[in-house]
């Protein structure tokens, strides 16, 4: 026995089901791209340029200057300033080294091609950015008793220094006497980029031996802070400035690349001519231009899926309304006008796209977080 076929309107259901799944995994699939997309160029770019500010080789600013009576803190608070007004209160490190006059080695350290000189420096936080290898850091000056200094571990074996040496030194520029008790040696660390930016402090060779006109020097002797200027004199201050690539805003890289070379050439320009050096200026500006070459990549590739959507929809409205002409006759004839039918596929339509938009959307973010 024959099954009977299934009345006109239901095929018509059927069909129209079809067509409406159809428009309904078009957006949806379009609307999850989308916004997988704007995913990447609103959060994965900037994780991307936080990512390589970090692991970037040289991201400091180095600045070096002469220093006379009580320039050290002038100068330190000239470069605060200005690193605040690049970078934010808190969106940077600075440290600072003050160094001595040449200090005269005792004669047994003489040889007949050069005349031995030490010279001494205070460095801020050094013992985050050093391990002792034996003694202990220097300690506040005491009156009467003598300057206590941590050498670097190369120059205790040049010199066969070790805690408890006894050295007595005389500045080469005032002739003062200064006598200097090691109280440690260290080993500068070097191997991630923070210590490695944080000891271009040093304005000495890594292997804490230079020679010159006949003078060989060594160092850094580091000495406590409170040594300058009532026991030693200052000659030089060197800073560093390290930003926080967590604070900057991808979105801003471009701006405070061009603040952090304004500020490079205001600190040029100051009085005594500072020395400064960085690759920060044109490593911004290269993160800068590719971000805005892969936003655009982003942007086409989201309108090319937009456009491909478009046409996909028309394509099945367009076969949606065949389906419905005779339906659409049929209410007419009945008296249903034409903007009702309009209005009725429109509802129809916004409700459909919208929940398959919603739900493409939330896919969209799903695939972007496990990308």
């Amino acid at each position: 026995m024959r099954t009977p076929a299934l009345p006109l309107t239901v095929r018509r259901m059927g069909a129209y089901r079809l067509v409406l799944g159809a428009v309904a995994v078009a957006t949806l699939i379009t609307a999850a791209l989308v916004t997988t997309l704007a995913a990447f160029a609103g959060q994965a770019l900037s994780e991307a340029v936080r990512r390589e500010l970090a692991v970037a080789p040289d991201t400091s600013i180095t600045v070096s200057d002469g220093l006379s009576g009580a320039s050290a803190s002038s100068d330190t608070a000239l470069i605060r300033s200005g690193m605040r007004s690049v970078f934010g209160p808190r969106g940077f490190t600075l440290d600072t080294a003050v160094w001595s006059n040449q200090l005269r080695l005792p004669a047994r350290y003489t040889t007949s091609r050069s005349v031995p000189l030490a010279q001494a420096a205070s460095f801020t936080a050094v013992a985050a950015h050093a391990a002792l290898v034996a003694g202990s850091w220097p300690s506040p000056p005491r009156p009467g008793q003598p300057v206590t200094a941590a050498v670097p571990a190369a120059v205790a074996a040049l010199l066969h220094l070790s805690p408890g040496t006894v050295l007595p030194l005389r500045d080469q520029v005032t002739g003062r006497m200064v006598t200097m008790r090691v109280s440690g040696v260290f080993r500068p660390l070097t191997r991630t980029s923070t210590g490695a930016a944080y000891w271009q402090l040093n304005l000495l060779p890594a292997a804490g031996i230079t020679s010159s006109a006949g003078f060989t020097t060594y160092g850094p002797m580091v000495v406590d802070q409170a040594a300058f200027p009532r026991l030693l004199s200052a000659t030089q201050g060197s800073w560093v400035t390290q930003p926080q690539s967590g604070q900057l805003q991808a979105a801003q890289i471009g701006a405070v690349s061009a603040r952090v070379s304004a500020e490079i050439q205001s600190l040029r320009n100051a009085a005594g001519g500072m020395i400064v050096a960085s690759g920060l200026p044109g490593l911004l500006g290269g993160l800068a231009s590719n971000q805005v070459v892969a936003r655009s990549l982003l942007a086409i590739a989201a309108v090319q899926l937009l456009l491909l959507a478009a046409v996909a929809l028309a394509g099945t409205a367009r076969l949606l309304a065949t389906d419905r002409e005779g339906e659409s006759a049929l209410l007419t004839a009945r008296g249903g006008s034409r903007w009702q039918l309009t209005r009725l596929s429109i509802i129809e339509a916004a409700l459909l796209a919208v929940v398959a938009a919603v739900a493409g959307g939330l896919a969209g973010g799903r695939l972007a977080e496990l990308l």
